[in-house]
């Protein structure tokens, strides 16, 4: 992370799990979740509730740590 708080990282889940699940993150740092929320939050399109349930799972239990080591572990053989 960024040591002085003004980095927001960005990213999405389209090349780690597939383009169908269309869903997009942010790290924003505590320092700016006010002024993040309150200049750009109306922006956010509200991903369906299953599909945030599902990946919330793959990611507190684990497994999307383990699927982004397999797939790195296979590319590096190619």
């Amino acid at each position: 992370m960024d040591d002085k708080e003004k980095v927001i990282y960005v990213n999405t889940f389209t090349q780690t799990i597939g383009p169908a699940i269309r869903a997009a993150y942010m790290v924003v740092p505590k320092s700016l979740r006010k002024l993040f929320n309150d200049k750009v939050g109306f922006y956010a399109c509200p991903l369906p509730t299953l599909e945030q349930l599902i990946l919330a799972e793959l990611i507190n239990n684990g497994d999307f740590e383990r699927h982004i080591n397999k797939v790195r572990r296979h590319l590096r053989v190619k």
